[in-house]
């Protein structure tokens, strides 16, 4: 598959009428033959009610432009369970139900004051907190609840684990999950870190080309992460890394099930990226911006 760019730029701000508008898309999830994408339309710590969902065909067709009739300040990290779609906003989890749009209920992080990454591992969903909060300024300040979490999504309801607790983690941004453990991303040092499935640590944080800005893939031996310089692809070894693209900011991205093709938002852009996994470099998009140096 060639590479594609699905540039979803608006000159005016989103409203409810703007049909197929991103504003300021966070994350991105792939349901079969669609995709979610999670919008701040708004401050990333306030709540203000503006967050919305766009759902998307897989072609880049706009199937509903705020999707499901909810209520959100700043919905980031999303994540699918047994038909229900969780998204994360601020220190709770919503429930929603992904058939009828419907919310369901939120799960409480108390405690905490940003969730933002969010990944889903059989019944269990994981979640890290960046420990960021809006100040009394209107500045972002920390709040010192930095951690990683785990709620068991089956029983009569959601029960929430705290797995780690540390500042150590600064300001943990992004968090994905296989069958070797969680590996978790801060957004203020170029820092990936490793647990096993009970939040235990495994060896060394691994120390990044760049900070990461959004969203972390793991396939197999490899992964890609979004950075403060584009996106990078690279081996979990850490042994070596290339650019993918030299678009800095990226979102949380998605893998699709054949795991063939991600989807990144860029929030500062208003776009959406679908990028072949077996990409090295996406002709056009880093030509004419500065190219620093990747190890």
């Amino acid at each position: 598959m060639q590479w594609l760019a699905l540039m979803l730029t608006f000159a005016a701000p989103a409203s409810a009428l703007d049909g197929g508008v991103l504003h300021q898309p966070w994350a991105a999830l792939v349901d079969g033959e669609t995709v979610l994408v999670s919008n701040l339309n708004g401050s990333a710590l306030a709540r203000d009610g503006n967050g919305f969902i766009t759902e998307f065909a897989s072609d880049g067709g706009v199937l509903a432009p705020r999707w499901g009739a909810l209520v959100m300040n700043a919905p980031k990290g999303l994540a699918l369970v047994e038909g229900k779609l969780y998204v994360a906003d601020l220190d709770v989890v919503r429930v929603i139900d992904r058939k009828a749009g419907a919310a369901l209920g939120e799960v409480k992080v108390l405690g905490g004051s940003s969730i933002e990454g969010l990944a889903a591992y059989g019944s269990r969903l994981y979640l890290v907190d960046s420990g960021l909060r809006l100040g009394a300024d209107g500045g972002v300040e920390q709040s010192g609840t930095d951690g990683v979490y785990a709620i068991e999504t089956r029983g009569p309801k959601p029960v929430l684990k705290t797995l780690v607790k540390s500042r150590a983690l600064r300001n943990p941004r992004s968090i994905a999950v296989n069958a070797n453990g969680l590996y978790v991303a801060s957004s203020t040092a170029p820092l990936l870190f490793a647990f096993d499935l009970t939040g235990r640590p495994r060896g060394e944080p691994l120390e990044l080309p760049h900070v990461i800005t959004g969203g972390i893939v793991i396939k197999e031996s490899e992964l890609w992460v979004s950075t403060t310089i584009g996106l990078l692809r690279g081996r979990l070894s850490g042994e070596s890394w290339w650019p993918v693209s030299r678009r800095p900011g990226g979102g949380a991205m998605a893998l699709d099930e054949p795991g063939s093709r991600l989807w990144v938002p860029m929030p500062s852009l208003d776009a959406l990226l679908e990028v072949p996994w077996s990409a090295k470099r996406l002709p056009g998009l880093q030509d004419a911006l500065p190219k620093p140096g990747v190890p």
